[in-house]
C-alpha cells in the first residue's frame, strides 16, 4: 500500500510540475536557446528530486571517465523508462535530444520548447535521402555546440526484452564520418517502469561506456559495435 501511495504522489507532484515548468519556459521561445536549456535543467534537477524524496528512488553513475572531455558526442544510450529523458538533461552538461514528431504533434509546447533547446526533430515515416542529408547536417550542426542524446531502439523497452536496434544511428554516424559515440546501459526500467505505475525504490544504474570512433567503420560495423557495447553491460545491471 505504502508504494502506491508513494508512486500516486510522484505522479500527482511530477504532473503539476512539469505543466510548470512548460509554462514557465514558454517565453524562452523569444530567447536565445541557453533560456530554454535552463528551464529544461531546472525540471531535470526537481524531478530527479522529487523521485529520491518521494519514491526512494536514486542513482548510481560508473564511467564518466569515458566522456571525453575535449568534443561533443552522440550518447547512444539503452531506453527502458522516462527516467532518462528526465535525467540527462542535468546530468550530461549541455545535450539536446533526437526526438520522434509526434512529441510536437500531440504536446505542441514541449515540442516547440524542445526544438528552440536546439533538439533534432524526424520523422520517421518520411526518411528520403534528401531528408537524411539534411538529417546528418543537423545533427553536424548540433554537435558544434552540446552533445546529441539518441536512443537506437527508438523506443522504451521492458527489462529482458530482446533488443531491437534500429540502423539510424549507424547511417548518421556514417554520414557524418568523424562521430564520436558514447554508449550508455541503464536499467531505469527496474525502478520506473515503462508502463507500470508503481515506482519501486533503490538505486538506478547507469553505466557510461568507452567510446566508439564512427571513422573507417562500416555502418553495419557501427550498429554492431554499438549494439554489443550496450547489451554486454547490460547482462551485468
Amino acid at each position: 500500500m505504502m508504494l502506491f501511495i508513494r508512486s500516486l504522489l510522484f505522479s500527482i507532484l511530477f504532473t503539476l510540475e512539469s505543466a510548470v515548468f512548460v509554462v514557465l519556459a514558454l517565453p524562452a521561445l523569444a530567447m536565445p536557446s541557453g533560456a530554454t536549456i535552463f528551464f529544461a535543467r531546472m525540471w531535470s534537477r526537481t524531478s530527479l528530486a522529487l523521485l529520491e524524496y518521494v519514491c526512494g528512488i536514486g542513482l548510481e553513475i560508473e564511467g564518466l571517465e569515458n566522456i571525453p572531455a575535449n568534443r561533443h558526442v552522440i550518447f547512444a544510450s539503452k531506453h527502458q523508462s522516462m527516467w532518462e529523458t528526465v535525467a540527462y538533461q542535468c546530468l550530461i552538461g549541455r545535450a539536446v535530444f533526437m526526438f520522434k514528431k509526434e512529441i510536437l504533434v500531440f504536446i505542441p509546447p514541449f515540442g516547440l520548447e524542445m526544438l528552440r533547446a536546439g533538439c533534432i526533430m524526424v520523422d520517421r515515416g518520411r526518411m528520403t535521402r534528401a531528408g537524411l542529408e539534411r538529417l546528418v547536417e543537423r545533427f553536424r550542426r548540433a554537435l558544434e555546440r552540446a552533445h546529441v542524446i539518441v536512443f537506437p531502439e527508438g523506443t522504451r523497452t521492458r527489462p529482458g526484452a530482446p533488443p531491437q536496434y534500429k540502423s539510424g544511428l549507424a547511417v548518421i554516424a556514417a554520414g557524418l564520418g568523424d562521430a564520436t559515440i558514447v554508449p550508455i546501459a541503464i536499467n531505469s526500467g527496474r525502478h520506473w517502469p515503462k508502463r507500470g505505475f508503481l515506482k519501486r525504490p533503490g538505486n538506478i544504474r547507469m553505466k557510461i561506456l568507452p567510446a566508439i570512433e564512427a571513422r573507417g567503420l562500416s555502418r553495419g560495423d557501427i550498429h554492431a559495435r554499438v549494439e554489443c557495447a550496450i547489451e554486454s553491460a547490460m547482462a551485468g545491471l
